[in-house]
């Protein structure tokens, strides 16, 4: 009976201790719709970026200016025309790291540090707050908040309004 006992705390510890190892497949699965977000930034591609998010998905873009803070939203659609327009490959998004994936059930949050290059000339960082929903199809994206510092190298228009960018 001792050996039975013994044989089931090894168990559980080995267990626990895999799982604690392994990564989660919905925070796998939520990190490639992310990633595929990016690439798709990168490379052009309007279907696939277009696949990452919801059809109902929000962008918002929180600036800084003259001591005040101001939250612009942009519609998807115009998000994505806009990112395919430019210049296959000048756009770099690259994650600083991935610390924080919160879910719960067929909901997620992913706070993620980033830095963001033209070509290979860095322009800014910051902050995208990812809010994403499980659907039958998988993944997507629902809402993106993103900040920014040291954006004055990038022609900001891109993706903020000109009433932010040039005042």
């Amino acid at each position: 009976m001792k050996n039975i006992a013994i044989a089931i705390v090894l168990v559980f510890f080995a267990t626990t201790t895999s799982l604690a190892q392994t990564e989660a497949p919905d925070s796998s699965d939520i990190k490639l719709v992310i990633q595929n977000t990016f690439s798709a930034m990168e490379t052009g591609d309007s279907v696939l970026l277009a696949s990452c998010f919801s059809k109902e998905a929000t962008l918002q873009v929180q600036v800084n200016k003259n001591d005040s803070v101001f939250v612009s939203v942009v519609p998807i659609k115009d998000f994505i025309a806009k990112i395919t327009k430019a210049p296959k490959g000048t756009l770099h998004e690259r994650v600083v790291s991935w610390d924080s994936i919160l879910i719960d059930h067929n909901m997620a949050s992913v706070w993620i540090p980033y830095t963001f290059h033209r070509g290979d000339v860095f322009s800014h960082r910051g902050i995208d707050a990812f809010h994403l929903v499980k659907f039958k199809e998988g993944w997507r994206i629902t809402s993106l908040l993103y900040n920014m510092y040291h954006w004055y190298h990038l022609d900001i228009v891109l993706i903020i309004p000109h009433d932010l960018h040039n005042n």
